[in-house]
């Protein structure tokens, strides 16, 4: 994913990594972050339960969330409320829109009126 971003042009420091929903939670306790984006089947928490937390925290309302998720569980995101997700990793171009469309929206929602 790393890699990834790097190519799209965001730069070490515009965004931080780590191996686990458990981890990215704390991070974002501690952080000031915009956008996740998150593997559906991380290890010990799932990126749909890191979604859930995300949610359920008012400090962290604001944190849009793109899951990467695959074609079975295309499906079970949709299901279970998932407004953002990405099938397959590997393809950057549907990645960058998506990662487009959040920042589309974020800057929206500033300009909106009261």
């Amino acid at each position: 994913m790393c890699d990834i971003l790097r190519r799209m042009g965001y730069m070490p420091g515009q965004f931080d990594s780590t191996d686990t929903a458990t981890k990215a939670l704390k991070m974002l306790r501690k952080g000031d972050f915009d956008l996740v984006i998150c593997d559906w089947g991380m290890h010990h928490m799932s990126g749909f339960q890191l979604l859930e937390t995300i949610q359920s925290e008012s400090a962290l309302v604001q944190v849009r969330v793109i899951l990467i998720v695959t074609d079975i569980q295309e499906n079970d995101a949709v299901t279970a409320g998932v407004q953002l997700c990405v099938v397959d990793s590997d393809d950057e171009s549907l990645l960058r829109i998506e990662i487009e469309k959040v920042f589309d929206m974020m800057r929206e929602s500033v300009q909106a009126p009261p």
